[in-house]
């Protein structure tokens, strides 16, 4: 029999010192014993390749720590002791699991899943050349997607609202499409992932004890996060929207991740019609799929880009805000995977037509529209936006367009071009 090689984290097994002691005489090598989940992750970052064995019990262990585990294909294998551990297991992510019986018996079962060979399937050219995915034949079935789970009618949609550095009013911008989609009747979420300037709870001046989108990521990291316990986070500001405040110090970004945020959003799509993401500029150019240490303050912002159904850039007028937009635009495009509208705001009384005549020279062959010029205390003023709204809802307005690109996520068929019928413009 052929040696096996671990790195195990088990500290709460009463079997594990059991385990290690006969694996001195057995064919496993254990390169370390690890306390907790950033002990693991340190062994982890200089043994790239080498399987992790866990408990359900590791302490800080969470699906962000299982993720940058699972990454270039290592293999994660879990230790339970009883179904519920099995169970927390495979919420984590973690699908092959060792139930713990006598050490001995462990440790045999432990050794076998280690050395287990994934067989290809038949049609496979024996070359190597090219080889269809491979099946284990230690694992379970895998767990149907989330996704399937839900109600595909139910599933409510998320627009990202995105835009350079320069304050070209992504807020004012998330804030005016959730007021245009509530006044159709629809609940909507606005959520705060600017992880440089959090603002939207303290223009409501929302008090809050802790950071909601922080504690709603939290919920995600131990797999709790329901319906009930996002609502619990949401503060109601107006008939029909809801915020989620952003971090409560631009310096404590690092407590949110991109793993969580990712199940907030999901969990925001079978709670809200719409859920509305202010994104800070930043975005980082290697994604949202951190490699161990690394420190990515713009994950969230890439998270936010590649989970949403549709994605506004906000652009000022200005020379400069327009070669700001140039600047990024190809990057967020690249990792949104879909088409971007562009919303061109007013500035200092510059023409909005000939931002956009410059951006079409430029290649840009995105959907654009004009933003409205509105302050953002217009629109956190309930009645002077509803004012507003009711004297030109009876014919085609500076709103239509923008009402138009948020509302035909859910009522149109997801062209750019189309024109659908909205309050604006019956």
């Amino acid at each position: 029999m052929n040696g096996a090689t671990c790195i195990l984290a088990a500290p709460d097994l009463s079997v594990e010192p059991a385990i290690v002691q006969l694996s001195a005489g057995a064919s496993l090598r254990i390169i370390r014993r690890c306390l907790d989940a950033a002990d693991l992750l340190a062994v982890a970052s200089i043994e790239l390749q080498t399987p992790a064995v866990l408990s359900a019990g590791l302490p800080r262990l969470t699906n962000e720590v299982v993720a940058i585990l699972q990454a270039n294909n290592r293999k994660v294998i879990g230790l339970a002791h009883t179904p519920a551990d099995i169970e927390q297991l495979r919420a984590l992510g973690i699908l092959s699991v060792v139930t713990t019986q006598t050490p001995e018996l462990t440790l045999t079962d432990l050794i076998e899943v280690l050395q287990e060979i994934a067989i290809p399937i038949r049609g496979s050219w024996e070359t190597g050349a090219w080889q269809e995915r491979q099946e284990s034949i230690v694992n379970e079935e895998r767990p149907e997607p989330v996704k399937a789970l839900m109600n595909d009618k139910n599933t409510g949609q998320v627009l990202s609202i995105w835009g350079p550095p320069g304050a070209p009013g992504r807020t004012t911008a998330a804030l005016a499409i959730a007021r245009l989609i509530a006044a159709t009747g629809k609940t909507v979420c606005v959520i705060d992932a600017d992880t440089v300037g959090p603002a939207i709870a303290l223009l409501f001046g929302v008090v809050e004890d802790a950071s909601g989108i922080v504690v709603a990521a939290r919920y995600a990291q131990r797999k709790s996060l329901r319906n009930d316990s996002l609502l619990s986070v949401v503060r109601n500001v107006a008939d029909g929207i809801g915020i989620i405040g952003g971090v409560s110090h631009p310096d404590r970004w690092e407590e949110l991740h991109p793993y969580s945020f990712r199940d907030v959003l999901k969990t925001c799509r079978s709670t809200f019609d719409y859920t509305c993401v202010d994104l800070g500029a930043g975005v980082d150019p290697r994604g949202s799929d951190g490699e161990f240490f690394e420190s990515q303050r713009f994950s969230v912002a890439t998270a936010g880009l590649r989970e949403a159904d549709a994605v506004l850039a906000i652009s000022l007028a200005t020379p400069l805000g327009i070669s700001r937009l140039l600047n990024s635009l190809s990057l967020v495009c690249n990792l949104a995977g879909k088409d971007i509208a562009i919303a061109i705001r007013p500035h200092d009384g510059v023409d909005t037509h000939e931002a956009i005549t410059t951006l079409r020279s430029y290649g840009c062959a995105q959907e654009m529209f004009e933003m409205p010029s509105i302050s953002t205390n217009e629109v956190l003023q309930n009645l002077g936006f509803t004012r507003q709204r009711r004297i030109l809802r009876r014919r085609k307005d500076r709103w239509t367009p923008l009402e138009s690109w948020a509302m035909r996520r859910r009522h149109g068929d997801g062209s750019t071009t189309m024109s659908v019928p909205t309050r604006a413009n019956l």
